[in-house]
């Protein structure tokens, strides 16, 4: 990257403001030639030639950018998810605007002639090309070339892929839409209400949360169109149909570039394009083929039923982290701190730490980090009937037995295991909910540095959580949740280090290991603007370390989870 953060953020805006001048501009042009009234052959061939040309275009810029967020977010310290909602918001806009002018014989613009197409096509050729100078002031990642996400097995693949998929039901549905408001002559207000649904989605900070918007916009979009077939002198369900398709607009090309490996934008922008114009195409030619016999409308609602009951399948887990934000939201205000913030990897795998003193810590950390994470849980909990079903078959998280002195641990295989696949492990290596208030944290278990010595190029974020100590779920004066007060708005602050490979000369020894590791949740502290706190116990010699005692050695040790 050429760029300072400044200039970054400054060549963000300038791209976002040319990307709706040229469908701005590429709207005009199509809609003026929709309406030329010269029919004769060789302009009828130049106004095809010109159509085809201006949606081609309009596709290989839209890949071009598409191939840059991720690199423009890191620069410019933005969220790509919310870059992509701009570039999208700023698109919808120019296109409206242009797509009004040239409906109307007034103004500047009244219809279409050989000049008036001329100045249309210099204009655009301007912005195509300030566009594509600023686009290679932008460097993209020259790393080794990783796995083409369609055939990956890695977890941040699937992910990627999962989307791709979504991508193409969006598509078509999309087209779906179009054809139903032109019918009814609605095609403003559905712009509008696109527009109006991806700036409501733009609220989430993050795709992966974001996504589990799609399987309720799909079954709304689905109701709308019921509403319109069987009201049609109501305007509502344009609006409902354009809202809910613009909620499921941003999230799963924003998933597909943060996930798949960075020396695969290009290919990854390129085959978003390709699932928008198959799914377009595919909805086309299904639309011609079966609306002669079934009412556009209930097609359109059959259609999108479907694709919602495979969304609920398939985005289930973010579906129901989505339905428990809110209440999250009305209990606490979590906000993070830190270099972290911006530099956590959005691939894994990665292994976040924290200390551990209130039952909500899980949840607290996945709300402010860009990653599925898959936690480690005590058996306690685990095996409770209702949370055994979600945590083994929707958040895929790690059981970890309660005995303490074990000579078998079979989660610190299954976490090795989960790091081969990519995924991020979460991971509270006190073992055990804070019960005192002046010990900030208990010694790690040995389990940490089994994992770490085992894959030792894993990526390690320290974090410390403050303000769950003292919670409805935390120990503080009492179990959790006896004789207290839910909270409401109660401030939690996560302090995020950055990421770090621990060196050979750290992990040589795992008294040496754990000792490292709490020091660096220690320190993730004063990210918050608090004071660095000392090791909460003298210190040992190797000599003195129970972890080293007869009983103890000959067991793997102990990575608790959530208590």
């Amino acid at each position: 990257m050429w760029l300072t953060r400044r200039q970054a953020r400054l060549h963000t805006l300038s791209l976002v403001l040319l990307w709706s001048a040229w469908l701005a501009s590429s709207a005009l042009l199509l809609g003026q030639l929709d309406a030329w009234e010269n029919d004769a052959e060789p302009l009828r061939q130049q106004r095809t030639m010109t159509s085809a040309w201006t949606i081609l275009l309009t596709l290989v810029a839209w890949a071009a950018i598409h191939a840059v967020i991720p690199s423009l977010a890191a620069r410019a310290r933005l969220g790509p998810y919310r870059l992509t909602a701009a570039f999208s918001i700023s698109g919808l806009v120019g296109g409206l605007f242009g797509f009004l002018i040239s409906r109307t014989s007034v103004g500047p613009f009244p219809r279409v002639d050989e000049q008036m197409l001329d100045g249309l096509l210099r204009l655009r050729l301007a912005i195509g090309l300030l566009g594509l100078t600023l686009l290679m002031f932008v460097r993209l990642p020259t790393s080794a070339l990783g796995p083409i996400f369609l055939f990956s097995r890695h977890s941040s693949d699937r992910a990627a892929r999962l989307a791709w998929i979504v991508l193409f039901g969006q598509a078509g549905l999309m087209l779906f839409a179009w054809s139903h408001v032109r019918q009814r002559g609605e095609e403003i207000e559905l712009g509008m209400a696109v527009s109006l649904g991806v700036l409501l989605s733009s609220c989430q900070r993050f795709s992966q949360r974001a996504i589990g918007l799609i399987p309720l916009a799909w079954l709304g979009s689905a109701f709308g169109w019921l509403l319109g077939w069987f009201r049609p002198d109501l305007g509502g369900p344009s609006i409902l149909i354009g809202v809910c398709l613009g909620l499921a607009q941003v999230a799963p090309r924003t998933e597909i570039m943060i996930r798949i490996h960075p020396s695969r934008h290009r290919l990854g922008a390129v085959l978003i394009a390709t699932a928008f114009a198959l799914g377009a195409t595919g909805a086309w030619w299904g639309q011609r083929l079966l609306t002669p016999w079934v009412p556009l409308p209930i097609l359109s609602s059959l259609l999108a039923a479907s694709f919602a009951l495979f969304a609920f399948r398939g985005l289930f887990r973010e579906l129901l982290e989505l339905l428990v934000e809110p209440i999250l939201g009305v209990m606490y205000r979590i906000r993070a701190f830190g270099p972290g913030v911006h530099s956590v990897p959005t691939r894994g795998p990665v292994i976040i730490i924290a200390n551990h003193a209130a039952w909500f810590d899980p949840l607290w950390v996945a709300k402010v980090l860009p990653l599925r994470v898959r936690p480690m849980m005590t058996a306690r909990f685990y095996d409770l009937p209702c949370i055994s079903w979600l945590m083994r078959r929707i958040f895929f998280t790690i059981r970890v037995p309660e005995a303490r002195f074990r000579r078998e641990a079979p989660e610190i295989e299954t976490a090795v295991q989960a790091i081969d696949q990519g995924d991020n492990l979460l991971i509270f290596p006190e073992g055990w909910l804070k019960r005192r208030e002046e010990q900030s944290l208990r010694r790690f278990g040995h389990g940490i540095h089994q994992i770490l010595d085992r894959r030792p190029q894993t990526p390690v974020i320290a974090c410390w959580i403050e303000g769950g100590w003292g919670s409805y779920v935390s120990y503080k004066n009492g179990p959790p949740t006896v004789n207290k007060k839910p909270d409401l708005l109660r401030s939690i602050r996560i302090g995020i280090s950055k990421p770090e490979q621990l060196t050979p000369d750290i992990l040589v020894d795992h008294w040496r290991t754990r000792r490292y590791l709490m020091s660096a949740v220690l320190r993730a502290r004063t990210h918050l603007g608090l004071p660095e706190l000392p090791l909460p116990f003298p210190e040992l010699d190797r000599e003195d370390d129970p972890a080293l005692s007869p009983e103890v050695s000959t067991t793997p040790g102990s990575v608790q989870g959530t208590e």
